[in-house]
């Protein structure tokens, strides 16, 4: 046994688990610890490094108000899942956590409570860019950023109390994607190459412009001349025209 174990509160009372060595699953299916209800959708448990990772298509379980799909554990952290609290403990030593478990900054330590307060926040405002939030609590809000009484972390619970479907997972997932990439390329669009860039699609930009106006122009052009063709073939002075606009101007 590795010394690691899982506190279960469910339907059928509280109980504990032992964890093993390598993986546990827990769950579904031909799960190590089996729990009613939930098909064949599982968590796989490791213990060096502690983490847990969700297998399945429904809801992923949440931990600390946010959702997720793999993350780190520490002895304490508390999963809400399909209708079970699950609560990890046991022998996590330093050297056994995830790679990102703590980050060292200086004059700063980063913790896992720190690094759920940043995911949420981010998460929240996905999910309300999206439209996947309660469209009563995000007017509440918008009322009191209007007003002054802002409170991040609120903010990002009450708009992460309602789960999201699989589809809005994968949403919230392909849009962060697009803003990592934003802030990844933010340097390279600034400074000395993103002015070049900027000329570079201004004069774009004009070129199409002005390629429009010629072809405008020589549309035009044609109209004319075709006009003046069609009157000529049907035996009007082009002389006698001319003349006749002539003697109407004052």
């Amino acid at each position: 046994m590795s010394g690691s174990w899982l506190e279960i509160s469910g339907p059928g009372g509280v109980r504990r688990a032992a964890l093993q060595a390598d993986t546990t699953r827990v769950g579904g299916g031909a799960a190590e610890v089996p729990l009613a209800g939930l098909g064949d959708e599982q968590l796989h448990f490791s213990v060096r490094p502690a983490r847990v990772r969700f297998e399945g298509r429904g809801a992923p379980p949440r931990c600390a108000g946010v959702s997720f799909i793999e993350r780190a554990l520490r002895p304490g952290d508390r999963l809400e899942w399909a209708g079970y609290t699950l609560v990890y403990g046991g022998e996590a030593e330093e050297g056994q956590l995830a790679p990102l478990e703590e980050i060292a900054v200086p004059g700063e330590v980063v913790t896992s409570a720190s690094e759920d307060r940043l995911a949420q926040r981010v998460r929240a405002g996905i999910a309300c860019e999206l439209g996947l939030v309660e469209r009563a609590a995000a007017q509440r809000w918008q009322t009191a950023v209007l007003e002054g009484r802002f409170e991040p972390d609120a903010c990002a619970r009450e708009l992460l109390a309602r789960a999201p479907t699989r589809e809005g997972e994968e949403r919230m997932q392909a849009r962060a994607g697009l803003l990592l990439r934003d802030f990844v390329m933010a340097s390279h669009l600034s400074g000395a190459k993103g002015a070049g860039r900027k000329l570079r699609g201004g004069l774009r930009n004009l070129a199409a412009f002005l390629l429009a106006q010629l072809v405008a122009l020589l549309v035009f052009t044609g109209i004319v001349v075709a006009i003046l063709l069609v009157l000529r073939s049907k035996g009007e002075s082009l002389d006698a025209l001319l003349d006749r606009v002539i003697s109407w101007v004052p």
